[in-house]
């Protein structure tokens, strides 16, 4: 299923400190665990995530908003990319309400 959330997060670089606001996307998958049964119906549970997209909504320094040439845009992304992006994915799509038109099991 696919999900997304919006987060922050502070990156240093060049001695100067950006105050980044960013959104990632992706894809995510959750299967319980059965543990109730007879054995030969009971199984782990397993979950995986994939964030396909990052993208920067915002920087800040000192509490002011500057604008990012691509470069610093880019150097911006690859310190982002060093965050488990998946698993802040996967916890906002653990907290999504389900979907009420989505079929149940």
């Amino acid at each position: 299923m696919k999900a997304s959330t919006e987060r922050t997060a502070i990156v240093r670089l060049d001695g100067i400190e950006y105050d980044v606001a960013y959104s990632i996307s992706g894809d995510c998958t959750y299967e319980e665990a059965k543990t109730s049964g007879p054995p030969e119906r009971c199984y782990e549970g397993w979950s995986d995530s994939q964030v396909t997209s990052t993208t920067i909504s915002a920087v800040f320094v000192e509490g002011t908003q500057v604008q990012t040439s691509e470069r610093l845009r880019a150097d911006l992304l690859k310190e982002l990319a060093k965050l488990p992006l998946d698993d802040y994915l996967f916890e906002a799509f653990m907290s999504q309400e389900p979907d009420p038109y989505e079929p149940g099991d």
